[in-house]
């Protein structure tokens, strides 16, 4: 699915009707947010254990960048769908919103 938004609130609204959708289907999505200036982020919403974030620099190059929640966590993987394929991260990678 592909989606354009025209502010913040947009961005969360899609966000959270995602990860409602993840959390209905019990799967992890990634959702890729690029900007206008071609900055690459994505979100991974619809874990048990919060979300995680990457961003993969202007373009896609680097600098790459990813979200470290909580580094004592065990280091299972995590399983998530990124764009219709299935791909793995850490778990310690995953934070919560405080």
């Amino acid at each position: 699915m592909n989606a354009t938004v025209g502010n913040v609130d947009e961005l969360r609204q899609q966000l959270a009707n995602i990860r409602a959708e993840a959390e209905t289907r019990k799967v992890a999505i990634s959702v890729v947010v690029v900007t206008p200036n071609t900055n690459i982020f994505s979100v991974v919403v619809g874990l048990n254990d919060g979300s995680i974030v990457t961003y993969d620099g202007r373009g896609g190059d680097p600098p790459y960048f990813v979200s470290l929640g909580d580094v004592k966590k065990d280091l299972n993987l995590v399983s998530y769908f990124y764009m219709g394929e299935r791909s793995e991260l850490p778990a310690a990678m995953s934070f919560r919103k405080t």
